[in-house]
């Protein structure tokens, strides 16, 4: 079960087959010579939400979703459509938080069991991929990355993880990235082999 906010970040992942959340909130926040790029709409469908930013000749697409119908179902994706209207190359800084605890949001009323709220984890960084393990259930882990950067800054304590990354966009072009979590209660590998499923997001979305 997955949840979105208003602009189409993660507000919940929570796994049926073990009754655990797995994370509370992943924002997306985006700049561009130290000017943040606000949102201007959010389109809902079915089957996924699209929030739109905007900032001069710099526009992002940012899609939410969640896949059905396919054999790895324990993966949330953020795509990243990052497009330039000018002439000029761009670039674009993505900053990323996750709180993995649960996290209580104004727009949502059901409240789990305060154990999720209270989880604590530890995380690392490996071959820039973010592996975080619940402490006390080192079989619930969450992989968080994408295949097309590494994080150019990373930060880490027992709730949260902060994470930078850096895209160039060329003049009149676009760039599109797939921001994946994969998450597991059967390890490390399991959710390393769920994660590498899923990296071609074409097939899948």
């Amino acid at each position: 079960f997955s949840r979105a906010g208003q602009y189409s970040n993660l507000a919940g992942l929570w796994c049926a087959e073990d009754d655990q959340f797995y994370c509370g909130r992943w924002v997306m926040r985006y700049s561009v010579e130290g000017q943040p790029i606000p949102a201007e709409r959010t389109a809902f469908r079915a089957t996924h939400q699209t929030t739109t930013y905007h900032l001069d000749d710099i526009e992002i697409q940012q899609t939410y979703f969640v896949p059905l119908g396919v054999e790895h179902l324990k993966v949330a994706y953020t795509l990243v459509r990052l497009r330039n209207f000018g002439e000029q190359s761009r670039t674009v800084n993505i900053h990323t938080q996750i709180q993995y605890p649960w996290v209580m949001l104004p727009e949502f009323s059901k409240l789990p069991d305060m154990t999720q709220k209270n989880k604590k984890v530890q995380s690392r960084l490996e071959d820039g991929l973010v592996i975080t393990e619940t402490l006390g259930r080192p079989e619930e882990v969450r992989i968080v990355g994408t295949p097309l950067l590494s994080p150019s800054q990373s930060a880490f304590d027992a709730r949260s993880a902060d994470l930078r990354y850096v895209a160039e966009v060329q003049g009149r072009d676009e760039v599109e990235i797939p921001f994946i979590m994969a998450i597991s209660g059967q390890g490390i590998e399991a959710a390393r082999a769920a994660y590498e499923a899923s990296v071609d997001y074409r097939a899948i979305f």
